[in-house]
């Protein structure tokens, strides 16, 4: 395998609800500017995630994501750009790649956190 297809962070599988934000494109929004969606991130890493959703989003889009890996771990409009779209029926399967701005020691702890507790189970 050539050195470019290697991912630079290891993947975590997991099964995390996520609310998703992106400029408008409906009718429906936040008071913000932004709308307001659902979805499941399927796995994590330092760089990113995947995340599956209903909603329509476009390859290049900025998108802030929220989700909690523990009590401890709370990410709260995580910025992040989509990098990969896959359409599967009704779902869409995003990467999504995190900006730098993502506390990259906090998600390294919350991650060792969820591999830990979920080995255990």
């Amino acid at each position: 395998m050539s050195s470019e297809w290697r991912r630079k962070y290891a993947r975590i599988s997991c099964f995390l609800p996520t609310l998703i934000r992106f400029p408008l494109v409906f009718e429906y929004h936040s008071e913000k500017g932004l709308s307001d969606g659902w979805g499941v991130i399927h796995d994590i890493s330092l760089g990113g995630i995947k995340f599956e959703s209903r909603e329509l989003l476009n390859k290049g889009q900025k998108v802030f994501i929220s989700f909690t890996i523990s009590n401890n771990f709370i990410f709260t409009n995580a910025p992040g750009i989509i990098t990969r779209i896959i359409k599967n029926g009704i779902y869409y399967t995003y990467g999504i790649q995190f900006e730098s701005l993502v506390d990259q020691q906090h998600l390294k702890d919350a991650l060792e956190d969820y591999f830990i507790t979920n080995k255990e189970k």
